[in-house]
């Protein structure tokens, strides 16, 4: 931790950025304030190279999406390498990791887009068929708003890079899409062909706005960087994200969401668009002074542009169906959001809970030989699981960069998503997302005498201890963290399902199984005619065994998996529509009829 004391002399703080024409003038603007407000302390830049700058020709949404420019310069914080991660507001994932803080914003550049054309002329003004290059399906979708003969073609590099390729007339360019802050901040106006209107090119949430990211206990900068937040800034940035969140930031789904100040009040011009970018739905709202409030209705908002969007493309909905989310915590919400994406009211009813081990001694003795390096792999098979572990290795003030130095395997898109939040990437991620998928992509790339750390639940199953064992490897499993089911009767669920309130039960494992069945009397006649979805055999095998009608089976152990197959029974069931923005998807779906929900 870096200690701001005057009393013990000038003392070093370590500025990370990328390495970019951009990045370091957007670090110098920020060294320059530093300087200014405490010119005791000693600057120095760390250049860190990020997966987005080493790869730089892959769609973004390949290769990490918002997180691919931010991870780097995360770890070098979590490993002590910068005390300061200086990031594009836009660049930033939408989940803030528990051990790091975003402590200020600064000053805000322009947020417009703006147009750049090779032969002078504006966007509206180019002949027939145009080529336009950006990197953003957002860019993507608004440009082919106002000119839908244009040809789109990705384009990747630095800022200078991409000015470059137009200039030279690379992939037949007529023109290039791109956010004025960073040209304005490198000194190059000139190059601006137009300024695009925030009404139709909204800009992308954070966009030109600097975010200072530090570790979550160092207090000593966090005091020394107080003075360079913004208020404005910040409060405008985490509405725009709140939106971003809600509307389901992590898709990949044209998002814009900009709050501009007007008449002394705050205006959000919002914009959310279908998979692909072919349907677009723009809104805006004035904003409550309150920044809690504002930001409660940017998400608000979101969801209901998200909810229209369903109805108006040719994306199956859920016709809002009332749905059973049985799942706990920080996974139920995501669930939630899902569900509501595609026109449903989730019913928050946790039937787990999620406790830590009633003894860690076994779990500490596993992260004791970490410290050792006495393990190759570590494979998470849930998110609860890394969310566990990595509170256990806070709570022993273990380094987040020992369990790095392994390998690290997750059985799905969720668990994946858990594990980059909390800086541990993972290495292996199967095609399809279940266990025994996951022990197979591990044997096939030789795991024979290698060790295996596995966290689990204490209910874990053995089948994936089972299939790593046979391709060779060593398997420690250790109790991370316990799930209970919540075994008391709900009268007032079983009411709501006897009174037709419920059209769709959701239950994502055996406990969830058991816990639900706990809270509807252990009498499976209180949830005939109800659809019931389950991520994965096993979890309907539960629910079949419990005496549950299984209406419809996840292909994917995620949220999205679950939601896609309700889209995909209630599409087929009462629709005859099997469509899912322009593809046709997959679902197990019963042969049993259940009672037709309401439209």
């Amino acid at each position: 931790m870096t200690e701001i004391d005057a009393t013990k002399g000038p003392t070093v703080l370590r500025l990370g950025t990328r390495g970019s024409k951009l990045a370091r003038a957007q670090t110098k603007i920020v060294a320059d304030a530093l300087r200014l407000r405490h010119p005791a302390v000693i600057i120095e830049d760390v250049v860190i190279r990020t997966e987005g700058d080493l790869d730089k020709s892959s769609p973004l949404s390949l290769i990490g999406g918002r997180g691919v420019f931010t991870c780097a310069l995360e770890a070098g914080l979590r490993a002590g390498t910068i005390d300061l991660a200086i990031h594009s507001a836009k660049d930033l994932p939408t989940t803030e990791p528990m051990d790091l803080a975003l402590i200020a914003f600064m000053e805000r550049e322009d947020p417009r887009d703006v147009f750049i054309s090779r032969d002078g002329g504006d966007l509206d003004s180019l002949p027939p068929g145009p080529t336009i290059g950006t990197s953003s399906r957002r860019r993507e979708a608004e440009v082919l708003a106002v000119r839908p003969d244009a040809r789109i073609v990705p384009l990747r590099g630095n800022v200078d890079t991409r000015v470059r390729k137009l200039r030279e007339g690379e992939d037949g360019l007529d023109g290039i899409v791109l956010a004025a802050a960073g040209l304005l901040r490198m000194g190059w106006s000139e190059v601006i062909t137009s300024y695009l209107p925030v009404h139709q090119f909204v800009p992308s949430p954070g966009q030109g706005a600097l975010a200072l990211q530090i570790r979550a206990d160092d207090r000593a900068t966090a005091e020394l960087l107080t003075s360079l937040n913004e208020p404005a800034v910040a409060n405008a940035v985490r509405v725009e994200r709140a939106f971003l969140r809600a509307a389901g930031g992590g898709c990949t789904a044209p998002i814009g969401a900009y709050v501009e100040p007007r008449e002394g009040a705050y205006f959000l011009h919002a914009l959310v668009g279908a998979e692909g970018g072919r349907d677009m739905a723009y809104r805006g709202l004035w904003l409550p002074e309150d920044p809690v409030a504002a930001e409660a209705a940017a998400a608000k908002l979101a969801r209901e542009m998200m909810r229209s969007l369903v109805r108006s493309t040719n994306v199956a909905s859920l016709g809002g169906w009332r749905v059973l989310v049985t799942r706990s915590g920080d996974q139920a919400a995501e669930l939630a959001l899902e569900l509501e994406r595609f026109d449903a009211e989730p019913v928050l009813l946790p039937a787990i809970r999620i406790l830590p081990p009633e003894d860690l001694s076994e779990l500490d003795r596993a992260l004791d030989l970490l410290l050792t390096s006495q393990f190759d792999w570590i494979v998470f098979a849930s998110a609860n699981a890394v969310t566990s572990f990595v509170a256990r290795l806070h709570a022993m003030a273990i380094d987040i960069e020992v369990p790095r130095r392994c390998a690290i395997a997750a059985v799905g898109e969720a668990t994946a998503e858990a594990l980059a939040t909390n800086g541990l990437p993972a290495d292996v991620i199967p095609d399809s997302f279940a266990a025994n998928a996951l022990a197979a992509e591990l044997a096939r790339r030789g795991i024979a005498g290698q060790r295996i750390l596995l966290p689990r639940s204490q209910i874990g199953r053995d089948e994936l201890v089972d299939d790593l064992r046979a391709a060779g490897a060593h398997v420690e499993p250790v109790v991370a963290y316990r799930t209970e089911p919540v075994t008391t009767m709900d009268a007032d669920l079983i009411n709501r399902l006897r009174g037709n309130e419920i059209d769709a039960v959701t239950v994502t494992s055996p406990s969830c199984v058991r816990g639900l069945m706990g809270m509807i009397g252990n009498n499976p006649d209180n949830l005939r005619g109800v659809v019931l979805a389950a991520t994965g055999e096993t979890t309907a095998t539960a629910a079949r065994n419990a005496g549950l009608d299984v209406s419809t089976i996840a292909a994917e152990a995620s949220a999205k998996g679950l939601v896609r197959a309700l889209v995909v029974y209630r599409s087929t069931r009462f629709q005859s529509m099997t469509c899912w923005d322009g593809e046709v998807i997959g679902a197990t779906v019963a042969s049993h009829s259940p009672r037709s929900p309401g439209s």
